[in-house]
């Protein structure tokens, strides 16, 4: 619709005129069939009697011609290819997956979630071209990926560390203490960290033993 009918109304008991909202004038519109109605007389009668509308008029529709321009009619490969699903190793379809993957991991949620309906109707609904993984994929391929991920992030930020602290917890058992789990944590430390913290000296050799026993095991 012309934007010149912000100045213009129709009266239903003759729609061949147009009524100027400003000065109340009766404007033909080009004939007497809605076939051949056409906005020429509206626009002159702006610029003849009210050049200031008509200029606001002038402005709005060269605005429209503008933004019109930009926007790009789609062909029809173009829309039927908005309803193809996206390849698995396509870009798209592995940010998705690892975003899944994610939330899987940071919120501990089974790896069965990829299978629940509802999660799958969730997941549909933002992207219909998104196929879900299988628990398997997610298992056998992007855990695995991601893991390595932050394992190399991890031994970056280890390589640039200028020291290293290990917190242990060693006790005693009926069983055998290699049967016992070692918990051991690494934080970055101030370089000056010495084994004074540690008062009794067979404490330390052991809790040396312990710990450099439980490193080579995850090393191996």
């Amino acid at each position: 619709m012309s934007a010149v009918w912000q100045y213009f109304s129709v009266k239903s008991e003759n729609d061949s005129v147009a009524h100027c909202n400003t000065c109340h004038a009766q404007v033909s519109r080009g004939g007497t069939e809605p076939g051949k109605f056409n906005t020429s007389n509206l626009i002159a009668h702006l610029k003849q009697h009210h050049k200031t509308l008509h200029e606001d008029f002038r402005k709005t529709t060269e605005l429209k011609k503008q933004s019109s321009g930009n926007f790009k009619q789609p062909t029809l490969p173009e829309t039927l290819a908005k309803r193809d699903k996206f390849p698995r190793d396509s870009k798209k379809a592995l940010t998705l997956t690892e975003k899944i993957c994610q939330f899987i991991v940071l919120d501990d949620q089974p790896l069965s979630v990829v299978s629940n309906t509802g999660f799958k109707r969730l997941i549909e609904h933002l992207e219909p071209r998104y196929v879900m993984p299988s628990r398997h994929y997610i298992v056998d391929k992007t855990i695995p990926q991601m893991h390595k991920e932050v394992k190399e992030c991890i031994a970056m930020h280890l390589d640039k560390a200028s020291g290293l602290s290990f917190t242990t917890d060693i006790w005693s058992s009926e069983r055998d203490v290699e049967s016992e789990p070692l918990y051991a944590v690494a934080t970055l430390l101030d370089p000056r960290y010495k084994d004074k913290y540690f008062t009794n000296v067979e404490t330390l050799r052991h809790a040396k033993a312990a710990l450099k026993a439980a490193v080579l095991k995850v090393e191996e």
